[in-house]
């Protein structure tokens, strides 16, 4: 979902120039991943 809202949300540069984003969805993106696979590998480790 992080990847998704920062796709829908943009990005736009305003007129001095500065560039306006949402960037912090990006990591928080790879960190939810991250976290994901992790848990599934503990599960399924776990499980065996």
């Amino acid at each position: 979902m992080c990847f998704i809202s920062f796709e829908y949300i943009g990005s736009e540069v305003d007129e001095k120039g500065y560039l306006i984003e949402s960037f912090a969805l990006v990591p928080l993106g790879w960190l939810f991943m991250s976290s994901a696979v992790c848990f599934y590998l503990w599960g399924f480790k776990k499980k065996k």
